[in-house]
C-alpha cells in the first residue's frame, strides 16, 4: 500500500471516530437519521448541569472525633521507640494519652512517660506501663498542651531520653 493511501485511511478512520463521538454526545445513534431508529437519549443541550458538590473537610481515617492531638514516636540516639499516640478529650477537662498497639521501646529499669515543653519543663505522667503495646495515661487537669507539646519516654534512673513524639494539633 502506498504511504499516501495509508495516511488517507488513517485520517478517514480518525474522522470517523470524531463523528461517532459527536453523535454519541448529541444523543443520536450512528445511522439513526437514515434508518428510522429512534432513541430516548436527550441531546446534550437538553441536559441540566447539576451544581458541583460542596467541598468536604478531610477526614483522618482511624482517628476518633475526640482526638485533639496526634504524634509518632522517634528514638533518640541508639534507642528505639516506635508507635503512635493520640491525645483524647474525655470532656470536663479530662484528657488522656493513648499509645498505639504497635508501640515499642527498649527495656530499662526506670522508664516514665513525660510531657515536656520547649523550655524544658516536664510533667511526669507516671511509670511506663509496658515496653510494648497499647497503653493509656491521664494528663493532669489544666495542663496546657500548647506549651507541653512533646511526649517523651524518659529513663529516670539514667536521666536520658529514649525517644519522643511531637504533638500535632488536629
Amino acid at each position: 500500500m502506498h504511504i499516501g493511501t495509508r495516511l488517507s485511511a488513517v485520517i478517514l478512520l480518525q474522522v470517523g471516530v470524531v463523528v461517532a463521538i459527536i453523535l454519541a454526545f448529541s444523543g443520536t445513534p450512528m445511522g439513526a437519521q437514515d434508518s428510522g431508529i429512534t432513541t430516548n437519549a436527550q441531546p446534550l443541550s437538553a441536559l441540566q448541569a447539576e451544581p458541583a458538590p460542596a467541598p468536604v473537610a478531610p477526614v483522618v481515617i482511624g482517628v476518633p472525633d475526640e482526638a485533639q492531638f496526634v504524634g509518632s514516636f522517634v528514638g533518640s540516639g541508639p534507642f528505639r521507640v516506635v508507635g503512635d499516640l493520640l491525645v483524647l478529650d474525655g470532656g470536663f477537662g479530662e484528657q488522656t494519652i493513648s499509645f498505639s498497639p504497635d508501640f515499642r521501646t527498649n527495656r530499662s529499669p526506670e522508664l516514665a512517660v513525660v510531657l515536656r515543653s520547649d523550655s524544658g519543663e516536664a510533667v511526669n505522667l507516671g511509670p511506663l506501663q509496658a515496653i510494648q503495646g497499647g497503653q493509656t495515661y491521664s494528663i493532669p487537669a489544666l495542663t496546657n498542651l500548647g506549651e507541653f507539646n512533646t511526649v517523651q519516654i524518659w529513663d529516670t534512673q539514667a536521666d536520658i531520653d529514649l525517644g519522643s513524639a511531637r504533638l500535632t494539633s488536629l
